[in-house]
């Protein structure tokens, strides 16, 4: 470990970096309604998914990762400069506090907000449009809509925002004609999702027995496993609680008791195909679960599973786990929820004793670009167990998803140990504009194999190390820029550093309720995307500057400040 430094010093370059870090995040959520995400309150009327899918994964792909390791450099000069006590308390104050009230605070603005877009969506499909996108012509099963969209040359295999494809939604909302007839004109029928789901299981799961006789006829493989190892015959039997959830994530209206009855159904039929019989008329009857949705170790057992007692007790397991951690709890906070598990670890490390302390990086592993050898390998390890999009998964849950959380803690691991260190302080990044020339490629070709990531293993190998290679060339870069132009104390940039917190905090329930507001204006997506990011930034500004820079809520972000004279 270095020495303390002898004279009080402020890192403005870190400070301006993780407020630049905040103030992306307005962009990236002001960009959202401009895309195909059906779980986003906000569908524009004009979108380009091209363009704001481009945006979307360029934020998202190193903006994080740098606030992680930002984050990671302060926590290791909070605990030399006031010990674990001092740390602990500043973080709870910090971190903690905001946590807790930003998630009570957003929460009854978000259901209302989910109420309003819904309403100003089926407002909209009420109005037949020549613009429909292919997924929603799928949705809505508009076959004259999905031969116009073949005609312009709409890739029918092509997944949204979300990673769904055509096919999936026309199963999912039981268009059975539409499924036939995007499998008819080269949708692939047994295409998996990237969590290995084929549409089978999507028509299963929301008891589509129509959609799931035409996927079968039509070479759908009935006895598919996803990445869960879950065939379509389990998907139709899964808890009612777990449909529920996905209904609620993707914006599909169900009507439960219906439900109940026709997932009974597809799950008849299915299991009937399996043991190679025909399908059978109706319903049969409840074979004993008070839900209706039938016993799913009887599944397991008509799927050609052969787990024990122990195996499917790891697997309910494995299932709440897996929903605690991405029920979005802390919507966009959920940030601040990952840097509490990091800061507790943290604790824990410097807790166990000087020994692993003592232990001293050589100089070519901090500095750049030796730092890459040994940072892109192990920041790939937990990223290729993610696969939602083109960088770590959105999870937003209670409990950490371990490996966003491993992802994470590489950035905010090596930010600490890199504190006090010259040839970090100095030199990292010392070449930006090459490191950031070089980041683009990465993107490039990341997103270039995403369409195939599901289907070809290369495909993720390579979508997740082009992943990593860019979030730490644009890293890295981001550093040695900010220490070129901002490395000297700014009065402007030093106040939007200070004001980014409370900006990002504040800013998704005002960003959606705008998208919603203009959603259905016919114009040009560019002016209406500036408009919501700049009244979003415009609001929240002048409620920082005479609501809360110098009170007791601007205290308890950025320390007290004193309201300088006129």
């Amino acid at each position: 470990m270095a020495p303390w430094p002898s004279h009080a010093k402020r890192y403005h370059e870190f400070d301006a970096l993780r407020g630049f870090a905040m103030l992306l995040g307005i962009v990236l959520h002001g960009a959202l309604s401009f895309l195909p995400l059906p779980i986003w309150p906000a569908q524009d009327l004009n979108q380009n998914d091209t363009v704001y899918g481009f945006l979307l994964h360029a934020i998202h792909g190193f903006r994080m990762p740098a606030f992680f390791l930002v984050s990671g450099y302060f926590t290791m000069l909070l605990w030399r400069k006031r010990g674990g006590r001092g740390l602990l308390a500043h973080r709870v104050k910090r971190i903690l506090l905001p946590l807790i009230v930003g998630t009570i605070a957003v929460w009854p603005l978000m259901i209302g907000l989910g109420y309003w877009g819904a309403a100003a969506k089926a407002k909209r499909a009420a109005v037949p449009s020549s613009r429909s996108d292919i997924w929603t012509a799928a949705k809505q099963g508009d076959l004259l809509a999905l031969q116009r969209l073949l005609a312009d040359g709409v890739d029918l295999n092509r997944r949204d925002a979300l990673g769904v494809a055509p096919l999936e939604w026309a199963a999912i909302y039981g268009q059975a004609e539409a499924v036939s007839w995007l499998i008819e004109h080269g949708a692939a029928v047994n295409a998996r999702s990237p969590q290995g789901s084929t549409p089978l299981h999507a028509a299963a799961c929301f008891g589509r027995t129509e959609a799931a006789r035409r996927l079968i006829e039509l070479g759908a493989d009935p006895q598919a496993r996803n990445d869960r190892g879950d065939t379509p015959l389990r998907a139709a039997r899964v808890d009612m609680g777990v449909v529920r959830f996905f209904a609620g994530l993707l914006g599909v209206p169900v009507d439960e008791a219906t439900l109940v009855v026709a997932r009974r159904q597809t799950a008849d039929y299915i299991e009937a195909i399996v043991a190679g019989g025909s399908a059978p008329p109706g319903p049969k009857a409840d074979r004993g679960r008070g839900d209706g949705i039938g016993d799913p170790t009887e599944a397991a057992a008509g799927a050609g599973a052969s787990d024990d007692g122990r195996g499917q007790r790891l697997g309910r397991l494995w299932g709440i786990y897996y929903a605690v951690a991405f029920i979005p709890l802390f919507h966009h906070l959920w940030f601040l929820s990952y840097l509490l598990w990091l800061v507790g670890i943290f604790l824990i490390v410097v807790g166990v004793g000087p020994r692993i302390l003592r232990g001293r990086l050589p100089d070519w592993m901090v500095a750049t670009p030796g730092c890459l050898l040994w940072l892109v390998p192990l920041t790939l390890i937990p990223q290729l167990f993610m696969n939602q999009t083109f960088v770590a998964d959105t999870a937003a849950g209670l409990l950490p998803w371990l490996p966003k959380l491993a992802y994470y803690g590489v950035f905010f691991g090596f930010g600490a140990v890199c504190f006090g260190r010259p040839e970090f302080e100095e030199r990292a990044g010392h070449r930006w504009a090459v490191l950031l020339l070089l980041a683009f490629p990465a993107l490039l070709l990341g997103l270039a194999l995403l369409p195939g990531r599901a289907d070809r293993p290369a495909a993720h190998f390579g979508v997740c190390l082009a992943s990593v290679v860019y979030a730490w060339l644009m890293v890295l870069g981001s550093v040695g820029l900010f220490r070129r132009f901002f490395a000297q104390e700014n009065p402007r940039i030093r106040y939007l550093s200070d004001a980014s917190y409370w900006l990002y905090l504040a800013h998704l329930p005002l960003t959606i309720g705008l998208q919603i507001w203009i959603s259905n204006w016919d114009i040009h997506h560019l002016p209406k995307f500036l408009l919501v990011c700049g009244l979003t930034f415009g609001i929240l500004i002048a409620l920082y500057e005479y609501g809360v820079r110098y009170t007791f809520l601007g205290a308890g972000l950025n320390g007290r400040k004193i309201r300088p004279p006129r």
